[in-house]
């Protein structure tokens, strides 16, 4: 007998489902560790699945919306200009985030690699295993890679330096010149940083006894984190100043914070006539509703030509705290238990399955 495909399909979703929620729950209700078992040895990596099919959700919703509205502009149908400004908004935003997303990868590996010098000059110095040249060479990669990061600084490239030419240059206008103070002092911890690796490499091949050694060694400690430090603030400065965040914070400016502006405007208007349908006075309820919206209201206005009472005030904040706060507890409590069961039913696939036709439900 020939299985269906779809009901296979079901069965599949049904049964991921119940396993992936009874690890979530058991792995909430259970202690991370009974004995030699660990529970939530794998939670992370679960994790990453779910975030995963979630990276996988959107880019099948773009794909849905760049379908659906290529169509109707490639056969130019009714409002096919709406669909252009959206597939090219959706571009340009995907395009600077992507451009700006790069950037602070980068800026975020060259923190590691400078947050990691100082670890990586104490397993040197403890270093038994291998000889006194391969651990002096060692020092002095570490003073190539800080080389490498200050010239990338000074030609104005690479995370720690996205800026433009006239930035290093200092502005008499400007009496603190953040941008420049913060170059140099990244410019000048680059040279103590080398310059304490040089001279732990030198003390190595000397042969310097073991207190020797921890005294550079702290010394260079010392300037490494001063000089990670340094680092955190030019890489946050300069990616304030990149191309990348400058686009991004334009696009956000100038258009998606006026048409976010727009539209909550003209939800006023909706707002406001609803509020003069529930506010006739037809039953006890809305009188009582609407009793309470005049006391809160002239209980907001200040001192003036329409100042009511001096105790409106004190009653408008009695009602918020011990009316309206205990109502948006019972509709949270009641939005909660709603959600809850709404998930239990996901996870027992009590729900109607999304692949199913009518006449076949989970």
């Amino acid at each position: 007998m020939q299985m269906n495909p779809r009901k296979i399909k079901s069965a599949l979703i049904a049964v991921t489902t119940f396993v992936s929620g009874l690890y979530f729950f058991l792995n909430f209700i259970l202690p991370q560790k009974m004995g030699p078992f660990q529970f939530g040895k794998f939670y992370e990596q679960a994790l990453d699945g779910v975030r995963v099919v979630g990276v996988m959700a959107i880019g099948l919703g773009l794909i849905n919306i760049i379908r659906v509205h290529g169509t109707k502009l490639v056969h130019t149908k009714k409002g096919w200009g709406n669909s252009l400004t959206l597939i090219v908004g959706l571009l340009l935003s995907l395009g600077t985030g992507m451009f700006d997303l790069v950037h602070s990868e980068g800026a975020s590996f060259r923190m590691s690699q400078l947050n990691a010098l100082e670890k990586f000059a104490q397993k040197v110095v403890d270093d038994s295993d291998h000889t006194v040249p391969r651990r002096v060479e060692a020092l002095n990669r570490a003073v190539s890679l800080i080389q490498d990061i200050k010239a990338e600084r000074e030609k104005c490239e690479g995370p720690f330096a996205s800026c433009e030419k006239n930035d290093l240059e200092p502005k008499k206008e400007e009496p603190k010149q953040g941008f420049r103070v913060s170059a140099d002092s990244f410019d000048i911890g680059a040279q103590n940083a080398a310059l304490g690796f040089g001279t732990l490499a030198a003390a190595l091949e000397r042969g310097e006894t073991r207190e020797n050694l921890d005294r550079e060694l702290n010394n260079l400690q010392m300037q490494l984190r001063e000089f990670s430090a340094q680092g955190r603030v030019l890489s946050s400065d300069s990616k304030e100043r990149s191309p990348a965040k400058k686009w991004f914070t334009f696009i956000e400016q100038a258009f998606f914070v006026p048409l976010g502006t727009a539209m909550f405007s003209l939800l006023a208007f909706y707002i406001a006539s609803a509020a003069y349908r529930s506010f006739r006075l037809r039953s006890l309820e809305a009188s009582i509703m609407m009793v309470i919206a005049v006391v809160v209201m002239l209980g907001q206005i200040p001192h003036g030509p329409i100042y009511v009472w001096e105790g409106l005030p004190a009653a408008r904040l009695w009602l918020l705290q011990n009316v309206s706060v205990p109502a948006f507890r019972a509709i949270y409590f009641s939005a909660a238990i709603a959600g809850l069961a709404m998930a239990v039913r996901m996870w027992l696939s009590l729900e109607k399955n999304p692949i199913s036709t009518d006449d076949t439900q989970s």
